[in-house]
């Protein structure tokens, strides 16, 4: 499971998780600071919580080129213009976006 939600989300991507579960943790959109209950995690589902960073220029080059030569396209829960970029955020912490939330420059 990947969680880029942080404080808001890893509660809810832990009660997901199988026996021997691994959460890969990318982000922390709603604050780096969590509160969780360790023992059903590591005890209960002997599960991984690994920390993950977002790679350097090069791989960041590669990723976009392998994006265009396989026609991935991001699914976009929202779009905003700069002069609406509160409720852009708004939509972000309410927990409900699927997908990226875009904001126009």
């Amino acid at each position: 499971m990947i969680d880029v939600g942080g404080a808001e989300t890893l509660t809810h991507a832990a009660d997901a998780l199988h026996m021997g579960g691994h959460v890969a943790v990318v982000g922390y959109v709603s604050g780096p600071e969590i509160r969780l209950d360790l023992r059903p995690l590591f005890i209960g589902r002997r599960a991984r919580v690994h920390g993950h960073t977002v790679g350097s220029r090069k791989q960041f080059e590669a990723m976009n080129r392998a994006i265009e030569a396989h026609g991935l396209n991001p699914v976009i829960d929202s779009r905003f213009g700069l002069e609406d970029l509160a409720s852009a955020y708004v939509r972000v912490r309410s927990g409900e976006a699927f997908g990226k939330v875009l904001v126009t420059l």
